[in-house]
């Protein structure tokens, strides 16, 4: 596990960023790291897992407590209008 660790920092790292280079984009290096997929990661809001053999994509918690809080917020402001009008806003 070590060996693939440092054969993907001192390999495959350089050569992904040399592609980008090619391409004017560049790797952060505060937002790049190196994980194993069982532990996962998030991305775009998604989060990136893989569970018994199958890759799964999921909401990450931080995004799906932001929509829950967006819900919350939008129901509580419409409290006085009938639930086919709430429907309608959502």
């Amino acid at each position: 596990c070590n060996n693939n660790k440092y054969i993907l920092e001192n390999q495959i790292k350089p050569a992904i960023e040399a592609f980008l280079n090619q391409r004017r984009l560049e790797l952060s290096d505060e937002k790049t790291r190196i994980v194993h997929i069982n532990d996962g990661f998030d991305f775009l809001g998604q989060n990136v897992r893989k569970y018994k053999g199958k890759c799964l994509i999921k909401p990450s918690k931080k995004s799906f407590q932001a929509n829950v809080w967006k819900l919350l917020t939008l129901i509580k402001k419409n409290k006085a209008i009938s639930s086919g009008k709430l429907i309608q806003i959502l």
